[in-house]
Parts: structure tokens; sequence; C-alpha cells
């Protein structure tokens, strides 16, 4: 998870100019405040969560903008201890300790910023999460006197209907036609909205050689980023039609003419991800450009104990590789919308790989 540190500008500002809906009257002369924030998504799909844990203060006489490039003023010591803690019903299970690691080794980059970007120190712990317990993520520095936490319950996984979860040689997709195509998984209950995104895998090779590999590439084209559930407590199947002309347009806005080469979409996948209520209402509250995938976060919505953040569920989940049948790979290659990008037609085709 890349849990990106560019909250932590908008949180600072709100903090320097005031806790309540960020005032513009600013005390220059008021004590030294500190504010733990916090930010995490647990998901039962991986076994390695990461937590991260900032502090974020004003303090008198000093630039906030200096202050930021210090990394010992944005981390925590080492007198900082986090862990997870298991609850069944309410009733405490057992706790794990959280591991201090560098993302930037765990190929898990912080976003640029005015923040210290070295280095880019995450909690992480290893292991599988019930999705029949919940869980509370707790900072505690005894040292210093600081504790900050905050619980979620985890997303259960859910069935994808359609496209079929078992692809068969015959079972290809078709755009071709006039009508949109229409997914349909199972909610999983708890689960408040959904993203999914359509992913095409794709090859450029040469025109003159088709068997010489160019690169690979996948297109990823975010079909919705909040469709809402309205009873999230249930199991009930939710349908979406997924945009016939948004798939060409998708295509032609991603790619462009090119000499000498062709492109080959071998198979597209689709990709889900729920989040549960406590992220939609982050989401809700924040931004309505914000989806799922974003680890944004300001001082809007919180519900973390004693200090700011997140600490949320979302589950993520892919279907199986489809083909797309012969008549939508012609359509992609020789159509209106996105004839003249180099995509190749099916086999179908007497000057394949090229339109007739």
């Amino acid at each position: 998870m890349n849990c990106r540190l560019s909250f932590l500008l908008i949180v600072a500002l709100c903090l320097i100019l005031g806790h309540s809906g960020c005032s513009t009257e600013l005390d220059l002369n008021a004590p030294f405040v500190e504010t733990p924030l916090m930010f995490g998504l647990l998901d039962i799909a991986e076994d390695t969560h990461y937590v991260r844990l900032n502090r974020t203060f004003l303090r008198e006489g000093e630039s906030a903008l200096l202050t930021a490039l210090d990394p010992e003023e944005i981390y925590y010591s080492a007198s900082m201890q986090v862990r997870i803690e298991e609850f069944n019903n309410g009733i405490y299970v057992t706790a794990y300790p959280m591991t201090l690691v560098n993302g930037d080794t765990l190929g898990l980059p912080k976003e640029s910023g005015i923040f210290a970007q070295v280095p880019n120190l995450l909690y992480r712990y290893i292991g599988q999460l019930n999705p029949d317990l919940s869980y509370k993520v707790v900072g505690e520095d005894n040292v210093n006197g600081i504790f900050v936490a905050a619980e979620t319950d985890v997303l259960e996984d859910f069935d994808i209907v359609r496209p079929t979860p078992n692809p068969t040689l015959t079972s290809s997709l078709s755009f071709a036609g006039l009508a949109d195509y229409q997914v349909r998984w199972e909610n999983s209950p708890g689960a408040k909205v959904y993203q999914m995104h359509m992913r095409f895998y794709m090859r450029e090779t040469l025109s003159s050689d088709i068997n010489m590999v160019l690169k690979d590439t996948v297109l990823e084209w975010t079909v919705f980023n909040q469709e809402v559930v309205n009873n999230p407590n249930s199991s009930q199947a939710i349908d979406f039609d997924v945009s016939r002309s948004g798939f060409y347009s998708f295509l032609r806005q991603s790619v462009q003419p090119a000499s000498g080469i062709v492109r080959f979409i071998d198979s597209v996948d689709f990709l889900f991800y729920a989040g549960d209520e406590e992220l939609y209402s982050f989401i809700l509250f924040n931004s309505a450009q914000l989806g799922i995938t974003v680890d944004q976060i300001t001082a809007n919505y919180t519900n973390v104990e004693g200090g700011l953040g997140l600490l949320a569920s979302r589950h993520r989940k892919a279907t199986p590789k489809y083909k797309l049948n012969n008549q939508t790979l012609d359509s992609i290659a020789c159509g209106s919308l996105t004839g003249g990008l180099n995509f190749a037609a099916s086999g179908d085709s007497p000057l394949y790989p090229f339109c007739p």
C-alpha cells in the first residue's frame, strides 16, 4: 500500500490555523501542540499490512516548512510501539507487534512533497487476517505519554458472478454489439462502496514481423469509482452496465497512432475494490473525486482515537483473464472510434493482423 503523505500538509495547515474548521485566526504565541496521524487499510486478501503513523505540530518561532524537512520531527522515536489487536465480538483475543520498516526498500515509495523523503517509515504486520474478527491498531509511547488507536471490522471475500469465474476457450467477451456489457457480483456484507477497473493486457510488435515483440503494456480503465450499496449488511447481487461507448473511448484516449507497429490485445480482466462504511464516509466527507484506491487523507473525517486519520477495510479481488471475441477485436481494429490506432484485427480478417 502506497500511503501518500500529501495529506500531512493539509492537516498541518489546519493545525496551524486552528482545529475548528481551519479558522483563519492564528495565535503566534500558542503553545506547542502535537497530533498523531494514523492511516491504514486492512484487506483479508493481503498477507502483509502497513500502517503509517506520523506526528505533526506547530512550535512557536519555527518554520513549519523547515521542520517538515527533518525526519526526526515527523516520525516518532523508538519508544513508540505499534501493535495490531484481535477482538472476537468485542472480547480481546491477542495482539501482534508491528515492525518499523522503510517503504522505499519494499517498493512502497512516498509521494514527493515538502516532507522529508528519506527515510520512508511504515509499520508492518505480516499475517493473515480473520474476517470473523475485528482489529484495532494501537500506537503507544509510554515515555512521552502518547496513545493513539483505531479499530475496524474487515470485509469478507465476495463472489464475482459475471463474467464467469471459470472461463473456458469459448467464454470470450463481446463489446461488438449495441448493448452495454453487464457485470454482476455479490455484495460482501459490510461493504458500502465499490470501485472497478478493467485492465487490457497488450503487446506491441513490429508490423513487418509480428513475432518480434517490442513491449508488453497494461492499460487500466477505471470503469466506476463510487458504486454505493444501499444495504451494506446484505449479500445481494449487484449489477453494473459497462458502457460500450466508454470501452472504445478509453482505448481511443489511451494510445496514439504509431507507424511500424501492431498492437495485440491478448486478454482483459476486471479488478474490484470493496470499501467499508468508514472508507465510504472518508470519501464522502473529503471529495467526490476520491476513490477506494487513493491513499490520501485530510482532517475532515477521522475515526482515530487520540489523533487524526483513518483505519478502514478494503478488499481487492481480480477476475481471471478473458479473451475478447473476434467481432470485438475487429471492431477495435477497424471501427470508426478506434480504427487507425494500430490495433490488430482478429484471425478472421483476410489480411490478418491488418484490416481488410
